[in-house]
């Protein structure tokens, strides 16, 4: 596969998806082309071995029957070889392997070609002019139509240029110089059946650049969608990504105000020594589901795990304006939240520890084209989950930073406590305790 695929692209996921996404259509269609040619082919056998008065009836009305065993050989050879493109296009969609245009131009002449054979062979044993009325020009439109799986405007016109270019040429070979039999014995009507090839060319050209705009719009979105959910994790919310993508949030560095939010289980060491894994993880899944539908309702988003715990945000990528208030009104939630698992014993008694710190941080997508995650870097990161480790010290819940405390101040209670001095940082910082 690598060897006949060897025309390898550096593309971007969006391009290598869609090219993916064409290359099933292009599969699709073969597959078609498989039960029609073959469909056909075991028509042609019967009729040969045990519908002797059809073929009377095709002598009687054509005059002759002596192509016909030519033409089952080549629908034979028609369906051995869509049979074996449909095989190497099934094998390269498994393996997501990049399939240059020229290819496809060169397959799609073979396929066109098809009914100039069948016609050729019929004008050798029944004459030109009965087989240029033949049912075998239809042929010519079924490779048409089937060219808007392709998913390419060029290919389809040149789908249908090619089928004008040739029946018109098998007419101008067998019926050049014969105009004084009459006009329907002469090259002359070919001339517009082989403009209404190449115009159903175009047209179909048109259908497939429309299906391949929808399915280009399509997995832009997808794939947008997986980017978001890429940078900031399975566990946002359903309308966080919707206002992300109608925001076309690409996840580029800046400096925003935010709201950090880190939050600890108490004891959870000592708690993990006597349990299973099984059990354990249990706990952390129980715990973790509520508390990400409580930060998801607060207009945050769980921005990191941290084993025993883990980081929120409230700010970026979005923001409402009230982010000190979110994130101290999610603080609140998540205490409540704990106590009522407790309390319905789902899950053992637990204690948990929150820090909240707002101001600036550098806020963008870290990682790979592959992989990216959206990461806040900064000095109020550091602070929040220092001031979260202050708990021990207080016996408290929930301790905020004034910066944090301050933008809310008149919607929640807290007891202020003296400054404290936290390592990293020169001057004291003053904290409120809100639970």
């Amino acid at each position: 596969m690598g060897k006949l695929f060897r025309w390898q692209r550096d593309l971007d996921p969006f391009e290598e998806e869609l090219d993916h996404q064409m290359l099933v259509s292009e599969r699709g269609r073969a597959g078609l082309l498989v039960g029609f040619t073959g469909i056909f082919t075991a028509l042609g056998i019967l009729t040969l071995t045990g519908f002797r008065p059809v073929l009377a009836t095709i002598e009687r009305l054509i005059g002759s029957t002596a192509f016909f065993d030519r033409m089952i050989w080549v629908l034979v050879a028609a369906f051995l070889y869509e049979a074996f493109l449909f095989t190497l296009l099934g094998a390269a969609v498994r393996r997501r392997v990049q399939v240059p245009a020229l290819p496809r131009y060169v397959n799609a002449f073979i396929e066109v070609s098809l009914p100039t054979l069948v016609l050729w062979i019929m004008a050798q044993s029944s004459g030109a002019a009965v087989a240029l009325n033949a049912p075998p020009y239809l042929l010519y439109f079924l490779f048409i139509i089937l060219s808007t799986l392709r998913l390419r405007f060029s290919i389809s016109l040149f789908t249908g240029v090619v089928a004008g270019v040739e029946f018109f040429a098998v007419a101008l070979y067998f019926l050049y110089g014969n105009e004084a039999a009459g006009f329907f014995d002469s090259w002359v009507p070919a001339i517009p059946k082989a403009g209404f090839l190449v115009v159903a060319g175009a047209l179909a050209g048109f259908v497939a650049r429309r299906i391949h705009r929808q399915i280009q719009a399509s997995v832009r979105l997808t794939e947008d969608r997986n980017r978001v959910v890429g940078l900031f994790g399975q566990h946002v919310s359903p309308q966080v990504v919707e206002r992300l993508l109608a925001q076309k949030e690409q996840g580029g560095g800046e400096l925003r105000h935010v709201a950090v939010l880190f939050l600890d289980i108490r004891g959870f060491t000592k708690f993990s020594e006597s349990r299973t894994p099984g059990e354990i993880v249990a706990f952390l899944n129980a715990l973790f589901t509520r508390h990400i539908e409580v930060v998801n309702a607060h207009g945050g988003i769980i921005n990191k795990f941290l084993g025993d715990g883990f980081m929120a945000v409230f700010g970026a990528p979005l923001s409402d304006g009230n982010d000190c208030r979110n994130a101290l009104g999610a603080a609140l939630a998540l205490a409540d939240a704990t106590d009522e698992l407790v309390g319905q014993g789902a899950i053992p008694p637990t204690r948990i520890g929150i820090g909240i710190h707002a101001g600036d941080a550098v806020t963008g997508s870290v990682g790979s084209a592959r992989r990216r995650e959206y990461t806040i870097i900064g000095d109020t990161v550091n602070l929040a989950s220092r001031v979260e480790s202050l708990n021990k010290e207080f016996g408290s819940t929930i301790l905020a930073t004034e910066a944090a405390w301050k933008p809310a101040a008149g919607t929640f209670t807290a007891k202020e406590l003296p400054a404290q001095k936290i390592r990293g940082r020169e001057g004291e910082v003053v904290l409120y305790q809100l639970r």
